[in-house]
């Protein structure tokens, strides 16, 4: 998948997506869905299922479906069961960050100003254990620099709370 796997998740997890890929693939030649489903809070699983859709032909729509939040804006995965109530108010941060570098971005601060920004607060907050904060292009992952053509963006986290690895993303548009 080139270097839509060796970026965010695939730098901190190599090979994950051949996994992925494989599995997806089968599943794919077995069922011969129209449609198939996938959480944008597994943004850059969502854009390695489309790239591998293309690249075999297969016959059916991928559809990205929005991120499940807690009321307070935490995004529901299974890896927020292992996080005490405490630690799940403490993983907010990941949140307000990411709404914050939108905010900075639509005001139209310098890309990188916006994220060193993000990346303070949450040092200033837990002091390492940040993996990456990045501002993409939502569909091909590129860093998103000024002139590229995209409108829609996301905002990618990937941080360890209470040795928990949390990965979440917000999309939106310029």
């Amino acid at each position: 998948f080139g270097e839509l796997e060796r970026t965010m998740e695939g730098e901190f997890r190599p090979g994950h997506f051949n996994g992925v890929a494989t599995v997806v693939s089968k599943l794919f030649h077995i069922v011969k869905p129209n449609k198939a489903f996938f959480g944008q809070k597994d943004l850059q699983q969502v854009a390695v299922i489309q790239d591998l859709t293309k690249a075999l032909d297969f016959d059916l729509e991928i559809v990205r479906c929005s991120t499940v939040r807690s009321e307070k804006g935490l995004a529901l995965s299974s890896r927020n069961q292992r996080l005490s109530e405490v630690d799940k108010d403490r993983a907010l941060i990941l949140y307000r960050i990411q709404n914050q570098v939108i905010i900075d971005v639509k005001k139209g601060l310098p890309i990188t100003e916006c994220l060193d920004k993000g990346k303070s607060t949450f040092f200033e907050n837990f002091g390492h254990h940040l993996e990456y904060l990045k501002l993409v292009d939502a569909n091909t992952l590129q860093d998103y620099t000024i002139g590229l053509t995209t409108q829609e963006l996301a905002v990618c986290i990937a941080a360890v709370v209470s040795d928990v690895r949390l990965i979440d993303n917000i999309v939106f548009e310029l």
